[in-house]
């Protein structure tokens, strides 16, 4: 009966099981964050923009490059050679999530600025603004929905990533969804991806909500 289930899930979804849930989420928003800094930094040198000189051109190719090689390299690999230069698990999974995420996003950003309307930069640069600033006043604004679409993507990613990295020695709810197969308890397995769907969700409704916000601003 639903009672009898209520009892059966009430305590699986305290202690041990949010704490992983906690630290899932934890993990995925410091990474995303991270990613989503370096995707900005890396977005004014991966865009493809008119009139550059050979120099601008030659940064250009190196930052695409180099956002082809960080996304280029699974995750799961990018941890496991982390996890051998820093002491903790944990931030072995965050330098390897945000580097292959940061590639991601640098390149969708880029492209994100370079099919924005010119206008607005044009009349920042023509009013002696630096290119930083043009960037940061012009050209993020105008593109801010697009960039949050992008960003809450590749959390959503780093949710599911920080699960299976769980799997290194990081407890999160993938650490415990080995050890409960393992055990053969499937409805504790059941009850932990659950968890993890329930973040995906809800990141999902922030998303949203947030680029609601954005549109009705702008």
């Amino acid at each position: 009966g639903l009672a009898a289930f209520r009892g059966w899930l009430a305590p699986r979804l305290s202690g041990r099981n949010l704490e992983a849930a906690g630290s899932t989420l934890a993990l995925a928003v410091v990474a995303a964050t991270l990613a989503a800094a370096i995707g900005l930094a890396l977005a004014p040198l991966t865009a493809r923009r008119a009139g550059l000189g050979r120099a601008g051109q030659f940064v250009g190719r190196a930052a695409r490059l180099a956002c082809v090689l960080a996304r280029a390299v699974p995750e799961y690999v990018l941890a496991f050679l982390f996890g051998a230069l820093v002491p903790s698990p944990a931030w072995a999974c965050v330098l390897a999530l945000a580097l292959h995420n940061g590639g991601i996003l640098g390149r969708l950003y880029g492209e994100t600025v370079e099919n924005l309307d010119p206008r607005p930069a044009r009349a920042w640069r023509g009013l002696g603004a630096r290119p930083s600033v043009t960037f940061a006043l012009a050209e993020v604004p105008t593109a801010l929905p697009r960039l949050l679409t992008y960003f809450f993507y590749r959390f959503e990613t780093c949710v599911r990533e920080s699960t299976v990295l769980g799997m290194l020695g990081f407890v999160s709810l993938g650490h415990w969804i080995v050890q409960e197969r393992a055990a053969g308890r499937y409805d504790e397995v059941l009850v932990l991806v659950g968890l993890g769907a329930a973040i995906v969700l809800a990141a999902d409704l922030v998303s949203w909500a947030l680029r609601t916000l954005v549109r009705r601003a702008t």
